[in-house]
């Protein structure tokens, strides 16, 4: 048996909620998934959402992005601090040696 008219059949059901008395039977299925027609259900069980199931998969993808953001500035705020601290540490040692200079000079 293929499994094809199977999934058309659960894609039916699960995915875009037809109440199983209107979904037909796994022949009617059968017939529908012949020839070329097969490549077309397998890209629709695969591909297509209800639209209750694409917004929520939106607003998933929405949130992924608001995180992905708000990691780059963390990171960024992170590098940013990071390089704040060496120009202070360099700065020091830069104000150190130019005591130094000045010390040996009067010497």
């Amino acid at each position: 048996l293929p499994i094809l008219p199977l999934e058309v059949k659960k894609w039916a059901e699960e995915e875009m909620r037809f109440p199983p008395n209107k979904v037909p039977s796994v022949a009617v299925f059968r017939k529908l998934c012949v020839g070329q027609c097969s490549d077309i259900w397998k890209f629709i069980v695969q591909h297509v959402r209800s639209s209750k199931n694409a917004k929520i998969i939106e607003g998933n993808l929405r949130w992924y992005q608001h995180l992905q953001q708000s990691k780059v500035k963390s990171t960024d705020k992170e590098r940013r601090k990071q390089l704040l601290d060496k120009i202070s540490t360099v700065k020091a040692e830069l104000n150190q040696l130019d005591h130094q200079k000045q010390r040996s000079e009067e010497h």
